[in-house]
């Protein structure tokens, strides 16, 4: 399956800042930190936060798995509304920072998602695809953890060698299916 075939097109807002081109930037982070922070918002308005594996396609739709009773799941379930933090925890005080927060909608693949999220994770992460072998038919892919899916509208990057010393750009995200 062609990537584009589930994401269309990627627009960015704005395309680069002042000479500096976004997009290898957010790629970049995307590419080399494999672990993300996830909020979500409980029944009675707090907060909640978790972290996740996760992989994103090439209109940067990020995909995690999670059980169905967890509470970040069950909050997705009932308020799609998401906050992602995507950082490598390892930076040091004095280092250069880097980093995204992506905001958007969260919510379970379904249909010809499911096998696209699962090829997209199996191939970041190649202990999942042993994983999922080692288990073999003992569990049927009904009873896997399902994917979510974060459908990113805007993304603040943070990429302090190149932009700044703590200047976020703010990118609006816009998919043309």
């Amino acid at each position: 399956m062609n990537a584009n075939d589930l994401t269309g097109s990627l627009e960015l807002r704005p395309e680069s800042h002042s000479h500096v081109q976004l997009r290898p930037l957010i790629q970049g982070v995307f590419d080399r930190v494999h672990l993300c922070s996830v909020s979500t918002v409980n029944p009675d308005g707090t907060p909640h936060i978790n972290t996740a594996f996760y992989c994103v396609d090439a209109a940067w739709r990020l995909y995690f798995v999670s059980q169905r009773e967890s509470r970040h799941s069950q909050n997705i379930a009932m308020q799609s509304s998401i906050a992602v933090a995507v950082y490598d925890s390892r930076q040091e005080w004095d280092d250069w920072k880097v980093g995204l927060q992506i905001f958007g909608e969260c919510r379970v693949t379904v249909g010809h998602e499911v096998p696209f999220a699962s090829a997209l994770y199996k191939e970041r992460f190649p202990d999942y695809r042993r994983w999922l072998y080692s288990i073999g038919d003992a569990v049927g892919m009904a009873d896997l953890p399902p994917f979510y899916v974060v459908e990113s509208k805007s993304i603040k990057l943070l990429y302090e060698d190149v932009l700044g010393e703590e200047n976020f750009v703010s990118i609006s995200l816009s998919r043309e299916s």
